[in-house]
């Protein structure tokens, strides 16, 4: 499912989901414009990802991926309910 926030044909923001073979949903890309930021674009894509998956595919429970020095993400996604659950390293970069 792509859901697309557009205003006086400029795409402002989008939510892409996406359903798993094992039956899980996952919010896979969402990105505000900067110009938009600010104005709760963000949250209304995130709620309106995952009530698709709920409501359109059925799914309970959804998942998505954010860096962990994205700060302003990680407390919108705290602030409407969701908790860290898994942390994984793909890899780090020290500069010398």
């Amino acid at each position: 499912g792509l859901l697309i926030h557009e205003e006086r044909g400029a795409v402002d923001a989008f939510c892409w989901t996406r359903v798993h073979a094992d039956g899980s949903g996952e919010i896979f890309r969402i990105a505000v414009a900067p110009r938009t930021q600010g104005r709760g674009l963000g949250r209304a894509m995130v709620n309106a990802g995952f009530d698709y998956l709920a409501r359109q595919q059925g799914l309970e429970r959804g998942t998505l991926w954010v860096d962990k020095a994205n700060r302003q993400a990680i407390s919108l996604y705290r602030s409407i309910g969701m908790t860290e659950e898994v942390v994984n390293r793909e890899w780090e970069y020290e500069d010398a």
